[in-house]
């Protein structure tokens, strides 16, 4: 018994969508093609998490050497009594 179908045998809502080879009908190749755009979409959005974490890695770590930098320039005025950091002193003091 062959089945009859009311639109003419024609892909429905979003089976257009997963006729990715584009010949009208759903096979394993179509399903193929559908796990490589998901691999390479997967992989792309890994590489983007991995380039925001390092951003942030190195933003932390330029952030630390600034402290580090300031921490360690404050030290050595303090240590030669220097003018500058003798007039952060007091300006500090009066705020």
């Amino acid at each position: 018994m062959k089945v009859k179908y009311n639109n003419g045998g024609k892909l429905v809502g979003n089976q257009k969508e997963l006729d990715k080879n584009k010949d009208g009908e759903i096979n394993g190749e179509d399903f193929k093609v559908a796990r490589k755009e998901k691999k390479a979409k997967r992989q792309a959005k890994r590489s983007l998490r991995k380039a925001v974490r390092g951003a942030r890695k190195s933003k932390r770590k330029r952030d630390l050497d600034r402290d580090q930098d300031q921490i360690l320039f404050n030290e050595t005025h303090k240590r030669l009594g220097t003018k500058r950091f003798l007039d952060e002193k007091v300006t500090n003091a009066k705020q």
